[in-house]
C-alpha cells in the first residue's frame, strides 16, 4: 500500500406502473414482492413497512437543535410503496478501479428537478480509458440514447438547475491515481453546452504543487445564486508526497470558478452536500486533519468543524461512513456509522512513525460498524457546535453482523428520517448482504420498523437517495450492470 503524506494547510417524473395495494399495519412486518427482474423497461412494485410503535431512542441526548417537542409518529402508520424501473441495458456504467479514494464498484448518481419531480440518472458509460464518456439520461427507461453525452470524461457529479444540467466531470483514466483533470460542464435543456470549466488540469503528477487524482464527489446547484458547487476528494504534491484532501468550489451562472478551498480537510476520505435554502451545507470524513465527521456552511474560507471525532489510522481509514445529509424545518440531520469497540481517541500516531497495529485495530474497526447515529446542525446558527452527542438508533443488529452503505432522506412533510442500510453477516465469499429501511423520527423513536428490502431495490454505496417536491424518494443502482430506478412512496 502506497502511503499518503499529511499536511494541513489554510486554504422526470418517472413512467412506473401501478403499484400492488399495500397491506394493512395489522398484517406483520415484511416487505412484499418476488424477486425476479422485470424486463427491460419494465416496472415493478411492492409495499414496504408496516406501521410500528414509536419507542424510545436507546442512548444519546437530545440535539440543541431538537425543538421544544419531538414530532408524532403518526403520519408514518401506512405503509410505504416502492416502484421500480430498470433502464435500457444498454447503459450499463463502467465498474469504478479501486484506489486510495475511490473504492467503489459502479454508480449512477441521480438527480431531480426540484420544480417538476422530473428525475435523471448519470453515468460513466463503459469503455477503456478515453473511450469511457458521461452520460446523461432521463430515468423513464426507454433511454437508448443519452440526454448528453461527454466524451472521454468519467462522471463525478449529477445536478439539475433551473434550464438544464451541471455535470463534474473528471480525466477518463481507469486509474484514479493517475488522473490528471477536473471540470464542470453546464448545458440548457435541449443538451447545449453553454460552459465547460477547467478546476484544474496537471501536465503531470509529478511536479511540485500539481493537483490530480479526483475520486468521490458530489455536485449540488443552488438556485438561490444559479452556481454548480462542486466537491471532492483529490491529491497534490506537496514536499515530494502526494498528499489528499477536499477540493470545494463554486461556478457561476457564466462558467467562472471561485476555488472556495483548494484543501477542505485533510484526509478528506469522503463528500456529502446538500443546499438548504440559500445555504450549502459541506461534509466530510477525515482520518487526520481532522479525525471524525466535519462540516462546514459553504462560504469563504471554511473550517472544518468536527461534529464528532472518530478514530482514524493517517493511512486512509477512519471508524465510520458518512450516511448523507437530511434538511428538518429547523436542522440538518448528519446520519452515520462506527463502532463502538475502540476508543474514538485511539491513535497511531502521525505519519510517518505510524504504530501499524494501532493502524490494523482501527481498520479492523471500521470495517465492522455496528452503532448508527444522527447529528443535528442548526440551520440558523453561524457555526456548528462541536463534539456533539450523538442520537443513537436501534437497528437490532444481529450478532456478528455489521452495518454498511448507509441512507437517509426526509420522509413525509413531518420531522422524520428514513434510514436506509445494507446488513453483512460473514466476510469475503461466504459474506451475505441484506437491506433494510426504518423511519425514525428526530428522537430516534422508530415510527416504522426495520423492513427488509428485495436486493433488486437496493442502493449503491457512493450514491444518495433524493427527495422528490411530492415527497417521494427515489434511488438508482446497479444489479448485474444493468441500472434501475426506484421510487419509495410514504404510505
Amino acid at each position: 500500500m502506497r502511503y499518503f503524506g499529511l499536511l494541513l494547510l489554510s486554504g422526470l417524473a418517472l413512467a412506473c406502473g401501478g403499484s400492488e395495494a399495500a397491506p394493512s399495519p395489522s398484517n406483520g412486518g415484511g416487505a412484499s414482492g418476488t424477486g425476479n427482474a422485470p424486463n427491460a423497461g419494465a416496472t415493478s412494485s411492492h409495499a414496504g413497512a408496516n406501521s410500528g410503535s414509536g419507542g424510545a431512542p436507546t442512548g444519546g441526548g437530545q440535539p440543541a437543535s431538537a425543538g421544544a417537542a419531538t414530532l408524532t409518529c403518526g403520519e408514518a402508520a401506512a405503509p410505504y410503496t416502492l416502484q421500480v424501473t430498470q433502464l435500457d441495458p444498454g447503459v450499463a456504467p463502467r465498474a469504478t478501479p479501486q484506489g486510495f479514494n475511490a473504492g467503489l464498484a459502479a454508480t449512477a448518481p441521480l438527480a431531480v428537478d426540484t420544480a417538476t419531480g422530473q428525475a435523471f440518472v448519470g453515468l460513466t458509460r463503459a469503455g477503456s480509458g478515453a473511450d469511457a464518456s458521461a452520460w446523461i439520461i432521463a430515468a423513464d427507461g426507454s433511454a437508448t440514447t443519452p440526454l448528453i453525452e461527454i466524451p472521454s470524461a468519467t462522471l463525478g457529479g449529477l445536478a439539475v438547475t433551473k434550464d438544464g444540467f451541471g455535470a463534474l466531470v473528471f480525466d477518463p483514466n481507469e486509474e484514479v491515481d493517475a488522473r490528471t483533470w477536473a471540470a464542470v460542464q453546464r448545458f440548457d435543456t435541449s443538451g447545449k453546452q453553454t460552459f465547460a470549466t477547467d478546476l484544474f488540469r496537471s501536465a503531470n503528477l509529478t511536479d511540485a504543487n500539481t493537483k490530480g487524482a479526483p475520486s468521490t464527489s458530489r455536485l449540488v446547484y443552488s438556485a438561490a445564486s444559479d452556481q454548480l458547487v462542486a466537491y471532492f476528494g483529490h491529491t497534490e504534491m506537496i514536499q515530494g508526497v502526494r498528499h489528499q484532501g477536499g477540493y470545494v468550489a463554486t461556478l457561476d451562472v457564466g462558467g467562472k470558478q471561485t476555488v472556495v478551498s483548494g484543501w477542505w480537510g485533510s484526509h478528506n476520505l469522503d463528500q456529502r452536500a446538500l443546499v438548504a435554502g440559500s445555504q450549502v451545507g459541506l461534509l466530510g470524513l477525515g482520518d487526520a486533519f481532522p479525525k471524525g465527521v466535519f462540516f462546514s456552511f459553504a462560504g469563504q474560507r471554511p473550517a472544518t468543524h468536527v461534529l464528532y471525532t472518530l478514530a482514524g489510522n493517517g493511512q486512509g481509514t477512519t471508524n465510520g461512513q458518512l450516511g448523507g445529509m437530511v434538511e428538518l424545518d429547523d436542522a440538518l440531520v448528519m446520519p452515520f456509522i462506527t463502532n463502538d469497540s475502540i476508543s474514538q481517541t485511539l491513535t497511531p500516531g502521525d505519519w510517518p512513525d505510524i504504530d501499524q497495529e494501532i493502524a490494523g485495530q482501527i481498520s479492523d474497526a471500521a470495517a465492522s460498524g455496528n452503532k448508527l447515529g444522527l447529528l443535528f446542525v442548526s440551520k440558523t446558527e453561524a457555526l456548528p457546535k462541536a463534539d456533539l452527542a450523538p442520537i443513537w438508533v436501534d437497528t437490532t443488529l444481529p450478532s456478528g453482523a455489521h452495518l454498511d452503505h448507509l441512507k437517509a432522506a426526509r420522509y413525509g412533510a413531518g420531522g422524520m428520517i428514513l434510514l436506509a442500510w445494507a446488513q453483512v453477516a460473514g466476510s469475503g465469499r461466504n459474506a451475505t448482504r441484506e437491506y433494510f429501511t426504518m423511519v425514525v423520527d428526530r428522537a430516534g423513536a422508530v415510527c416504522q420498523p426495520k423492513t427488509p428490502l428485495l436486493a433488486g431495490n437496493a442502493f449503491n454505496a457512493g450514491d444518495d437517495v433524493v427527495r422528490r417536491p411530492d415527497g417521494s424518494i427515489v434511488w438508482a443502482n446497479v444489479t448485474n450492470g444493468r441500472i434501475s430506478v426506484v421510487t419509495l412512496t410514504p404510505g
